[in-house]
């Protein structure tokens, strides 16, 4: 059953979801010591495909709790470090941020310039357990500039919703990105400096309220910069004409919560 499951993984590596069905059940198969043991053999396979498959397998089989997380991620530092195969280095990337160890910090850095913009997007989910480390800090200020904006925007909310730092080198990286070409990567850096009460926020919010763009963290960042201003008129009035009855409890109680993740990583 452990071969089949493998084997269909690979068949449908084209399809992200019928490929990603057989590896879910392999996470959760009841023997992890055999599926541990059968990607092994497939991580050094001479095909990118069997070898992708193996990691991504590698990363969570057992489940997040697995007495053996340590020395998956040493298997997996080892290839780190003779792959070529993009595909491949990317997985390991994002293996090595459900494993979460802090090994893998220097390679994630020295690939986060790699050519190819598949590894850098993985590299950005690796560094997402470290972000509150100064050089994985560095290297996602600098991929939050990235050419490719699906980089940029998941950057940008890594820096902004993972790490929760408040430092100027952070909020300066963040007020760059407000004005991003890219909608969706603009509006993760502005409520991510709404929650900090950073007032370069709110000119950027006023226009995009002008410009009849509303969603989910426009409407979070009007909550979190009213909080912040509450005497400013313009955000007072933006709120009732988006909210004539009220800020729905749901909106309120998000922005709630990310104020205070925000206030329990400011606490010494």
């Amino acid at each position: 059953m452990i071969d089949e499951l493998f084997a269909a993984a690979v068949a449908n590596s084209g399809d992200l979801d019928d490929r990603w069905e057989p590896i879910k059940a392999l996470h959760a198969h009841e023997d992890p010591a055999a599926v541990r043991a059968a990607a092994e053999r497939r991580l050094v396979s001479e095909d990118p495909v069997v070898r992708e498959a193996a990691v991504d397998v590698l990363a969570q089989v057992g489940g997040p709790d697995a007495p053996d997380r340590p020395e998956r991620a040493t298997l997996l530092l080892d290839r780190l470090a003779i792959e070529t195969h993009p595909h491949v280095l990317a997985a390991l990337a994002t293996a090595l941020m459900h494993l979460r160890d802090p090994r893998a910090l220097e390679s994630l850095i020295a690939l986060a310039g790699h050519e190819h913009p598949l590894v850098r997007r993985g590299v950005v989910d690796g560094l997402s357990f470290e972000a509150e480390d100064d050089r994985a800090i560095d290297a996602l200020i600098a991929l939050s500039a990235d050419p490719i904006a699906e980089i940029r925007d998941w950057a940008t909310f890594t820096l902004g919703h993972l790490g929760y730092r408040t430092g100027p080198r952070v909020l300066d990286a963040l007020a760059v990105r407000l004005h991003d070409e890219d909608r969706h990567t603009s509006a993760e850096a502005l409520y991510a400096l709404a929650l900090r009460a950073d007032p370069r926020a709110v000119a950027r919010l006023l226009e995009l309220l002008d410009d009849g763009w509303y969603d989910g963290l426009i409407d979070r960042a009007l909550v979190a910069l009213t909080i912040a201003f509450p005497d400013d008129g313009r955000l007072s009035a933006a709120l009732a004409e988006r909210w004539p009855n009220g800020v729905p409890d749901r909106v309120r109680r998000q922005v709630e919560d990310n104020l205070e993740q925000l206030e329990e990583c400011a606490r010494p």
